[in-house]
């Protein structure tokens, strides 16, 4: 993939729909610009809406999912990634997802494990990173396999290491994206589809589990 239609996809992946000038770079000439917008778009990457803003395609959505950010080439595998689900007073802390493909959707914090790292500090470093919380070690509570299909295709397949943690404090102001919700009031919210057939899994398993988790967004 040319470099230029990775910048393009990386902007709508993070605000959509956006307009030519807003996803042109700076210092790049028009009609190189176009060209390459213009591949995106014959490839099914990129749709426009009805009020001519650009916008990724379910295909598109699909494809960024795969994509580094220090990398142009798609390579379809499962992801590994650590989910987890911190706990304070009864409630939940949830995070605000803010880039496609389940952008402004509510999940656990979650995030790839590097090549070589442990997946219990895995997920102690997501939580930081996310919340700039540093916490205890959590509690391993099971491995799922989940596979999330958005109009009969798979959207992204994760396996995910899950982890649970009761934080007895929490900062005066949260980060930017966290919202520490009553279990009770969660179809309150737009959930990332896998969040409750996870949530099922803690609360009904014996644990640690390992579960399969096939759902649509």
């Amino acid at each position: 993939m040319h470099y230029l239609q990775k910048t393009i996809l990386d902007k709508l992946r993070y605000e959509q729909p956006l307009a030519y000038t807003a996803l042109m770079p700076e210092d790049i000439e028009s009609s190189h610009f176009r060209y390459h917008l213009k591949q995106l778009i014959a490839d099914g990457l990129i749709d426009k809406d009805q009020a001519g803003g650009y916008v990724l395609s379910n295909k598109g959505q699909r494809e960024v999912d795969y994509l580094s950010n220090n990398r142009t080439t798609i390579i379809r595998t499962p992801k590994v990634i650590t989910y987890t689900l911190l706990t304070h007073n009864s409630k939940v802390l949830l995070y605000k997802k803010p880039k496609e493909p389940y952008r402004n959707l509510w999940g656990m914090i979650g995030g790839k494990v590097h090549f070589g790292e442990d997946t219990q500090q895995a997920a102690k470093r997501e939580v930081y990173e996310k919340t700039g919380m540093t916490v205890e070690l959590p509690t391993f509570c099971g491995v799922a396999d989940v596979v999330i299909y958005k109009d009969d295709e798979p959207l992204s397949h994760v396996v995910a290491y899950v982890y649970i943690l009761d934080l007895q404090e929490l900062p005066a102001t949260l980060a930017h994206g966290l919202r520490l919700i009553d279990p009770a009031k969660l179809d309150a919210y737009d959930l990332i589809a896998d969040l409750k057939p996870l949530l099922d899994g803690l609360h009904t398993s014996d644990l640690p589990f390992v579960k399969q988790i096939r759902c649509s967004t």
